[in-house]
Formats: structure tokens, sequence, C-alpha cells
């Protein structure tokens, strides 16, 4: 008999701290949920910028880019001094972004990452640029790639 009572008293052990596990294991889970989403806007680069090429391809997508070419010029104007000759700043360049309904830029990324790439980043992203056609935006919002080709 004792050691019946010895059996079912381990055995009621094991089943709470199972129980225990279960529960310390379910406060994370919503987390995990929350994190879900996040992984299908984790596309790479390259990716990104096949997007923002595709979005170009459109009429839509061709009309609001070439609304951003004031605001494109003056950030390059920003980094690039009008007295300094542009081969001192030679470095092309591809920046992506998402562009918002506010239009505001949005996980911005350049490549590669130099000095120029990172001033023409700060600059543009101190815009607000035009707000993107509706009919265009994914999710995320309006994917744009601009590819920088520096020369004299």
């Amino acid at each position: 008999m004792k050691l019946r009572q010895t059996y079912q008293y381990a055995l009621s052990l094991i089943i709470k701290i199972n129980i225990t596990r279960i529960r310390t294991n379910m406060r994370y889970s919503p987390l995990l949920l929350l994190a879900i989403p996040m992984l299908a806007y984790a596309i790479n680069f390259d990716e990104r910028v096949e997007a923002g090429y595709q979005s170009s391809e459109t009429k839509l997508g061709r009309d609001y880019e070439n609304s951003l070419g004031i605001f494109i010029g003056k950030a390059m104007r920003h980094c690039i001094p009008a007295n300094t000759a542009p081969a001192e700043h030679a470095d092309n360049f591809t920046l992506v972004t998402w562009i918002d309904k506010m239009g505001a830029l949005s996980q911005p990324e350049v490549r590669p990452e130099h000095s120029l790439s990172r001033c023409f980043l700060d600059a543009l992203s101190s815009s607000t640029l035009p707000y993107p056609p509706a009919a265009s935006m994914v999710e995320q919002g309006y994917p744009l790639t601009i590819y920088m080709q520096v020369s004299e």
C-alpha cells in the first residue's frame, strides 16, 4: 500500500511539473504569434529591389517616381556640395525602402553602405515625400528602389 501511495505521489509531481511547463510555455506563445506576421515582411534586399523595379513598371509607379525627382535631387545636392567634383564621391549604391501612405520612408536600406549612401539615406529620410498611389501600395507601403550611379 505504501508503495502505491509513493507511486501516486510521484505521478502527481510529474503531472504538476508538466502542467507548470505548459503554462510557462503558453506565456510566450502570444509573442510567437505576434512575430509570425513579421516574418512575412522579412524579405531580403534583392527581393525588395525587385519589388521596387516591378512597381516602377506600371504607369502609376512611373508617374509617382517621376514626382520624387525633386526630393532625390535635393538629397544628392545635400550630400555632394556644388564646389566638389562628382568623381570625389563616385560610389554607386542602391537604396530600397517602403514609402508609407503619409510619404515617410519605412525600413530603408542602402548597399553598399558608405558615407555617400548613408548621407543620401539620411537626407531622403528627413523629407516627407508625396503620398504614393493607393493602387500601387502593398501592406508594407509603396516599394521604392533607387539605383544611384554617381559619375562626372
